[in-house]
């Protein structure tokens, strides 16, 4: 579905960018986490953007609790790239799982 691919395409390079990602760390955004920690963002003031694996140069997998704003100076709205990426996801039925796939 082009759509599809145009959501995660761009909140892949938004988070990328915003998150000052390298290569594939952008790759490793987490679904449920993400889904759980964002439910009360407003309330909290931030987004937070979980990745699942080996970051920046460490030894071992594990989860990354990345903290965001909700809009850069620069206008690029995360809290909008989130809304899609998660209502994509549970279009499909899916709630876990990396958030980037091709199926």
């Amino acid at each position: 579905d082009y759509k599809e691919l145009l959501i995660y395409s761009g909140a892949y390079f938004a988070f990328s960018y915003a998150l000052s990602l390298r290569g594939p760390e952008g790759l490793l955004l987490d679904l449920g986490p993400l889904i759980a920690h964002n439910e009360k963002a407003k309330e909290r003031g931030h987004l937070v953007l979980p990745l699942f694996g080996k970051v920046k140069g460490e030894n071992r997998a594990r989860h990354h609790l990345l903290p965001a704003v909700f809009e850069t100076n620069s206008g690029i709205k995360l809290d909008r790239w989130v809304r899609l990426v998660v209502a994509q996801h549970t279009k499909k039925g899916r709630t876990s799982g990396p958030a980037f796939v091709d199926r």
